[in-house]
C-alpha cells in the first residue's frame, strides 16, 4: 500500500498532477527549490482549472 508519494518539481505539471493524486485521497509531499511558489502552494493550495479529456490505456 502506497503510504506516501513525493513529486520533485512543482511546476504547472507537477502540482497539477498533485492536485489530482491528493483528491483522490492519497497523502502527497511536493517538493520543489523555488521557495516563493512552495510557500504559496502550501498558503493558498492548488487550483486546477479547465477542461479535461483523457484516455488512459
Amino acid at each position: 500500500m502506497i503510504k506516501r508519494i513525493a513529486i520533485m518539481g512543482c511546476g504547472s505539471l507537477g502540482t497539477i498532477l498533485g492536485a489530482y493524486l491528493n483528491k483522490a485521497g492519497l497523502d502527497v509531499m511536493m517538493v520543489d527549490a523555488w521557495k516563493e511558489h512552495v510557500d504559496v502552494l502550501n498558503r493558498k493550495g492548488a487550483t486546477v482549472t479547465g477542461s479535461v479529456q483523457m484516455n488512459v490505456l
